[in-house]
């Protein structure tokens, strides 16, 4: 797989996980680890090192950065990760509509 499409497949498997965690009323330590375990594996790294100086690199590059800290609240790491990965420019540079998650009503924490 080429690196840059593996850096987009990763970004969108986070938001998943962010997606996923939206019902809860309380972030979830197992959601924070999942995305931790997903943008910190080996695979993830050598994509990121071969991948092009794009939108979607940087970006996850910031989403490595705001997992990194395992001194921070669930809360802390999961505000951070929305606006990351919410980006309406990440966003658009996916294919994902500006307004997604206003379907599902979703108030920032």
């Amino acid at each position: 797989m080429d690196a840059n499409r593996a850096v987009e497949d990763t970004l969108r498997r986070a938001q998943n996980v962010l997606w996923d965690d939206l019902p809860s009323d309380q972030p979830t330590d197992d959601a924070v680890e999942g995305i931790r375990m997903l943008l910190c594996s080996l695979p993830v790294n050598a994509a990121l090192n071969a991948a092009s100086d794009t939108l979607q690199a940087f970006a996850l590059r910031a989403a490595q950065h705001a997992v990194a800290d395992r001194s921070r609240t669930p809360g802390a790491v999961i505000n951070e990760l929305w606006s990351i990965l919410d980006d309406r420019w990440l966003n658009a540079a996916l294919g994902i509509p500006h307004d997604a998650r206003t379907k599902f009503n979703y108030r920032p924490r």
